[in-house]
């Protein structure tokens, strides 16, 4: 019999879900109920389950951070999230954190049985990799977000390449781990983030260098580079030529 811990600071949610579904049945063994993410991480120390149902927002610790620390404990413990909040930030943070259901309340108990049944149960009786499943349980799907994480990435690259940009800036700006951001990109763009915000930032110039009457040296200063002669190697070695022959070859040579 596999084993199981459910978290939730809601009573009454802790309760349904204790009781309104027969885990015997399902092959599942209750060894815990905690309504926080500190005295559930102390239960998991001291006894890991095969399984962590658990809610995000919760005193002490949250399930996000619960999920974290529990990694450190035992790296291959099947994760689902339950909660009230339908906010891509938690997506975001429930995939890097290795979860792999994200269910919103109120839960409905035959689609959570289904799940177990279906999904988490085989994967913990087959040693299965729960990436291999689908399901229309999924809140989200891993590529779905992956997708729009890179193409929000994509968007406040082009939107702010004006600015001097680091790795830490857009982790920051959507919610998640710079080392994860920086794998997530180059898998989905096949370019590393520097190459990619370097090549945003030299289309700009080339587009100022044609359309604008701006002198060089402030073209580098708008697009984040204090250092001119810096701009213009990093400029040389992506066309060939240097600002000033690009602007000459394109326009005082037409």
């Amino acid at each position: 019999m596999h084993t199981l811990i459910i978290v939730d600071d809601e009573y009454y949610v802790l309760d349904r879900l204790k009781n309104g579904i027969n885990w015997d049945e399902l092959g599942f063994k209750l060894i815990g109920t905690v309504g926080n993410g500190k005295t559930a991480l102390e239960l998991i120390g001291q006894n890991p389950p095969d399984v962590l149902l658990t809610d995000i927002q919760m005193p002490e610790m949250d399930g996000i951070e619960l999920i974290r620390q529990m990694r450190k404990i035992k790296p291959d413990i099947v994760c689902i999230i339950i909660s009230a909040y339908d906010d891509f930030k938690y997506a975001q943070q429930a995939i890097e954190y290795g979860v792999r259901r994200y269910l919103l309340k109120p839960i409905d108990l035959n689609e959570l049985t289904e799940l177990f049944l279906s999904i988490v149960h085989e994967e913990i009786k087959h040693g299965q990799n729960l990436n291999k499943f689908g399901g229309r349980h999924d809140v989200f799907d891993e590529n779905t977000v992956s997708n729009t994480l890179i193409n929000k990435a994509v968007q406040y690259i082009k939107q702010n390449c004006e600015c001097k940009m680091s790795l830490g800036e857009i982790s920051e700006y959507l919610y998640i781990n710079p080392a994860y951001f920086s794998s997530l990109f180059k898998k989905n763009t096949g370019q590393n983030f520097v190459d990619y915000v370097t090549k945003v930032k030299l289309e700009k110039a080339k587009e100022l260098l044609l359309k604008s009457d701006y002198k060089i040296t402030e073209i580098a200063e708008n697009l984040g580079y204090d250092d001119y002669t810096y701009f213009c190697k990093v400029f040389k070695k992506a066309e060939n030529v240097t600002p000033l022959e690009f602007r000459t070859k394109y326009i005082l040579g037409r």
